[in-house]
């Protein structure tokens, strides 16, 4: 069986690489289709793989400024020829589910519909004086993406979200189901340690402006908590221009000593609201407890586990809730609520092998059907 993999573009080693990282070791000898490729900058398992790019590759400005190409991305992803294969699997977050395949099966992982042509729209939208003048033109070119998306939605044989809340935002956008598949986290990496809490609590991510960072900055300037920023990201500048002296930033890290951060940290706070989220389940497989905004993948993964709690789930995205959550962090270590190994045995249900396991099994699914 001849097999392809398609994901969107190979830039950077993101959660949406983790991912197709895990599918290019279950389909060792699978080419990947990408739309524009940064070779050095990605994972060192998939610089060796064969690795085809769209014509974007060759325009001016790529891969670096490639997202002013986003109009014609479409057109790009289309232009592959996959008659060839039987089976191919994309990961998409923008347009590599609307690849053609011919008579192969296509299965799509998908991590969201694009946001900045869906429900957060507005929150792309240009800014400013100059935002004016270029608002229409982006509203355009958005409402002819729409169109191409979700009638290219209708391409996968079967569509997979990476959490139930990404499932009903494909629902409400293409207008079909999905099952889910959680993405893979190391759980055999990120595993309790033997040394003691520490009193700090941890910010870990790209510093973007829609993962909120900036409250968890406020409350512990105001508060006097200690505080450490982990990740790098446009939002740096403004954050410390509002952050306290017992807030520190420490930028990006190892693998090693992001683990440390977790084994440390008393908890994570994650305050935006995320498609999935694999930081919160990082923590947690290291008996971190995430005091977490309760609101799209942190439901799934902070409010998954009713039996044994392994953070706590505030409720708006105030100063004044978010504070009230960290307390009760406090009184739950303090009544010794958090079991670090319950922790990472339910942490688990998000690792690796458990991802595998539902990709095949989709996989095997996906193909019986066709022969039907």
């Amino acid at each position: 069986m001849r097999v392809a993999l398609v994901h969107d573009w190979l830039v950077a080693h993101r959660g949406g690489e983790a991912v197709l990282l895990e599918l290019a070791r279950l389909f060792p000898e699978a080419p990947i289709y990408t739309l524009v490729l940064d070779r050095p900058k990605i994972h060192l398992e998939l610089q060796q793989r064969d690795i085809r790019t769209s014509y974007i590759q060759r325009l001016p400005g790529s891969p670096v400024s490639f997202r002013r190409y986003l109009p014609i991305f479409p057109h790009a992803i289309e232009q592959f020829d996959l008659t060839s294969f039987d089976l191919v699997v994309s990961t998409s977050h923008c347009v590599a589910k609307g690849i053609i395949t011919g008579k192969a099966q296509h299965l799509s992982y998908v991590h969201t519909p694009m946001r900045y042509i869906w429900d957060q729209r507005k929150q792309y939208q240009p800014k400013g004086l100059l935002g004016t003048i270029m608002r229409p033109a982006f509203e355009a070119t958005a409402a002819a993406l729409r169109v191409w998306d979700r009638a290219s939605a209708e391409r996968p044989d079967r569509i997979i979200a990476n959490s139930n809340f990404v499932a009903e935002r494909i629902r409400q956008s293409w207008g079909r189901e999905a099952g889910t598949v959680y993405p893979p986290v190391d759980t055999k990496f990120f595993t309790p340690g033997a040394q003691a809490r520490k009193d700090y609590l941890a910010v870990v991510g790209a510093q973007v402006g829609y993962k909120n960072t900036a409250l968890a900055v406020e409350l512990a300037t105001r508060e006097g908590l200690d505080l450490k920023v982990v990740g790098t990201g446009p939002a740096v500048n403004a954050l410390k221009k509002h952050a306290g002296p017992t807030v520190s930033f420490v930028g990006h890290v190892s693998n090693e000593d992001l683990r440390e951060v977790y084994r440390e940290a008393k908890g994570l706070l994650f305050c935006g609201v995320e498609d999935f989220g694999i930081v919160p389940a990082e923590a947690i497989s290291c008996g971190c407890p995430v005091v977490a905004f309760a609101a799209g993948g942190a439901l799934e993964t902070v409010g998954g586990n009713v039996s044994q709690p392994v953070g706590v789930l505030f409720s708006e995205p105030t100063i004044i809730s978010l504070g009230q959550a960290v307390a009760k962090l406090d009184t739950h270590w303090s009544q010794g609520v958090f079991d670090s190994a319950l922790m990472q045995g339910y942490a688990k249900r998000f690792s690796r092998e458990a991802f595998c396991s539902s990709i095949k099994q989709e996989i095997q699914t996906l193909l019986s059907t066709s022969v039907h």
